[in-house]
């Protein structure tokens, strides 16, 4: 069986608790089967890496997965 999920733009989206809430039921609501969070605790300095190309960097505020899902 497969399953259909969303990944939760945690960099791009409100860390407001009732945006979140409403981002999830929207996403329930769509029918999707589960919701993903990154986890990056720590990023990286793109000054530290010249030739990489970052979407997300050390100046990026992630929620901590399992806050976030609580």
């Amino acid at each position: 069986m497969i399953k259909w999920g969303v990944v939760y733009p945690q960099a791009e989206n409100s860390w407001d608790t009732a945006a979140i809430t409403d981002f999830v039921r929207g996403v329930e609501s769509l029918g999707y089967d589960y919701l993903h969070a990154y986890e990056h605790i720590l990023g990286a300095e793109k000054k530290s890496y010249p030739d990489q190309t970052f979407l997300y960097t050390h100046e990026h505020a992630f929620r901590e997965p399992f806050v976030m899902y609580a």
